[in-house]
């Protein structure tokens, strides 16, 4: 070809007559002379250097070389016609929503939440991962991800961070424990019993850090284990206490595997909705946080904190 690059508007005659085995029905389609059409898909084969149709008594028959360039060129204008259809807006784009959340958030509550948004929403596409506060706030930074939900409230010049749900938190022992008989339990009496608590980086050891510290109770820790699940798997075999949340370990509550002792004035922790103030929230990802915000009102509203299991959720 002398270098030249292919003339689009002579593959797209190629292609038409291609697809209706006639020069006359593609000049039709695309609204062009016959004569006209005639001519230029000559120059085009002419330019290109090789036979693409063969002509025998007035019927059109691809050639081999034909009959490859045709399949290309089907799947090139097929592609093209997608993405006129996406610039002028014709076409709806099903777009892929990142979301990354925090291990507790993730593992306990999306489970419930991504069904939900399901029946809101039809043919969602949502990718979520679960990662650490930190990381999740680079990520969002980097616009690595559309948003995030983390377990503290994050104050940066470049982020909005919105609370979105809010758990409250119980002391938690094994049935046998002197405690499990009480209604409720009062800050000064945790420092008399042996505690297990979550690694020093996560927010629930936060929270009952900030606790202890504002309560002036000395917190007698055993143990510093990475994950809720871990934390009530021990303390079913132990005469150790915890904190956590009471609806995380609910099946063990109503298995009577643990009790679950509310703490007098309440203890909670809250989960909270991070994005870049510069992010481009869609009209699609907009709907998706507020169902995500939908389901934690209704959370947030419905849910009753007592020692009855029969009132729990």
């Amino acid at each position: 070809m002398d270098g030249k690059g292919i003339n689009l508007h002579h593959l797209n005659l190629f292609y038409y007559i291609a697809k209706y085995k006639s020069i006359t029905k593609a000049a039709e389609y695309l609204n062009l002379s016959q004569p006209a059409v005639s001519l230029q898909i000559k120059t085009f084969q002419k330019n290109c250097g090789v036979k693409l149709l063969d002509i025998i008594e007035k019927k059109i028959y691809l050639t081999p070389v034909g009959k490859s360039l045709y399949v290309k060129c089907d799947a090139f204008f097929n592609f093209k016609k997608d993405i006129e259809e996406i610039i002028y807006g014709n076409k709806i784009v099903k777009e892929i929503i990142s979301i990354y959340t925090t291990l507790p958030f993730g593992e306990y509550y999306m489970k419930n939440i991504l069904p939900y948004i399901n029946s809101k929403l039809k043919n969602t596409y949502i990718s979520v991962l679960q990662d650490t506060t930190d990381n999740i706030m680079d990520k969002i930074l980097n616009f690595e991800t559309d948003i995030g939900i983390v377990g503290k409230e994050i104050v940066h010049p470049k982020l909005i961070t919105k609370r979105l749900l809010r758990d409250a938190l119980f002391v938690i022992c094994n049935p046998n424990h002197e405690l499990a008989s009480k209604k409720i339990i009062h800050p000064e009496e945790l420092g008399k019993y042996t505690m297990i608590t979550h690694e020093p980086n996560s927010s629930t050891r936060a929270i009952v850090a900030n606790f202890a510290k504002e309560n002036n109770i000395h917190l007698n820790i055993v143990e510093e284990l990475y994950s809720t699940k871990l934390v009530a798997d021990v303390i079913k075999q132990t005469n150790d206490i915890s904190i956590i949340s009471r609806q995380i370990i609910l099946d063990d509550i109503l298995s009577g595997k643990l009790k679950a002792i509310p703490i007098a004035g309440g203890l909670y922790r809250y989960f909270y909705l991070v994005y870049h103030k510069e992010k481009n929230i869609s009209p699609y990802l907009g709907e998706i946080i507020s169902a995500i915000e939908s389901w934690c009102d209704d959370y947030n509203n419905s849910l009753i904190y007592n020692n009855s299991d029969s009132k729990e959720k």
